[in-house]
């Protein structure tokens, strides 16, 4: 399975947003005593990769966010679905 990295190609956002929606949001470490924020959203798509394109939109459009290194990775909600979960991970910080 692939993952969409940032910089890449980022869709308009509509008004409604693809029915996003933020599931979850941690702060993991990955042993280099930094903090990676993981930031987990519920999204309208109709393939991973535009379900991962979609929720770096919607992470950019909403908080401004900095999205230089971030890796966007998307499962399916469920079999067959037009919901996807994808998982963000920004620049870790300190």
């Amino acid at each position: 399975m692939m993952s969409t990295s940032y910089p890449t190609d980022l869709p308009q956002v509509p008004a409604d947003r693809w029915n996003a929606k933020i599931e979850g949001v941690l702060n993991v470490d990955h042993g280099d005593d930094m903090n990676h924020p993981h930031i987990t959203w519920s999204i309208e798509a109709s393939s991973q990769d535009e379900a991962e394109r979609r929720a770096l939109a919607v992470q950019h459009y909403d908080y401004q966010d900095d999205l230089e290194g971030a890796r966007a990775e998307g499962l399916p909600a469920h079999a067959g679905g037009q919901f996807w979960f994808v998982t963000i991970i920004l620049r870790p910080y300190r």
